[in-house]
């Protein structure tokens, strides 16, 4: 019977959480919470929806006990730090970010949540490689215009001039670049 009650309430909540209802789904996965405390995914799914209602500091305490148990969920991992960046305690949470693409590089959720850190940051330049490397994998539209809107606020030079390595003198690089428009004009270069 209990299992039944519990089987009952958890589908209550999914209904409420689809209704936007977020208070009531709280109060229920609380409920559940209470009468099973080892699971972690009622723990998660309330996490979640309070981090959505601004109740952060619980959210993230949630999540920490979750990762005290499974250490290596990488998705635990990544709502915490995005909750964390939310909480403006940004470098715990570029640190979880970046330990989390150690492991897995192809992390979209993670790649995602460090671009926006670092572009809420005032940090396009540096978001920018992993909105690229996330809408490679996902193809979202969101992150598509945020690529647009850190491209358009920061375009590439016009007419770039080619570097050429330091460590050369100005006799060394006169002749380097000599030598490379001379390849480039004989189609040998390229």
């Amino acid at each position: 019977a209990d299992e039944s009650s519990s089987r009952s309430l958890l589908e209550q909540a999914k209904q409420f959480e689809q209704a936007q209802r977020y208070g009531d789904a709280i109060t229920i996965y609380r409920t559940i919470l209470q009468r099973d405390l080892e699971n972690d995914d009622i723990r998660a799914a309330l996490a979640k929806l309070l981090s959505w209602q601004g109740a952060h500091a619980e959210a993230a305490e949630l999540y920490r006990e979750i990762i005290q148990r499974h250490p290596t969920d990488l998705d635990v991992r990544t709502a915490l730090a995005r909750v964390l960046s939310w909480q403006t305690e940004r470098k715990e949470a570029q640190q979880l970010y970046e330990g989390i693409l150690q492991e897995n590089p192809r992390h979209l959720d993670a790649l995602q949540g460090l671009g926006d850190l670092l572009f809420w940051e005032e940090r396009a330049a540096d978001a920018l490689p992993y909105y690229e490397r996330a809408y490679a994998i996902g193809h979202d539209s969101k992150i598509a215009e945020r690529i647009a809107s850190i491209t358009r606020a920061n375009p590439p030079p016009d007419n770039p001039q080619p570097t050429i390595p330091s460590g050369f003198t100005p006799q060394e690089r006169t002749e380097q670049l000599a030598q490379a428009q001379a390849w480039e004009r004989s189609g040998a270069y390229g």
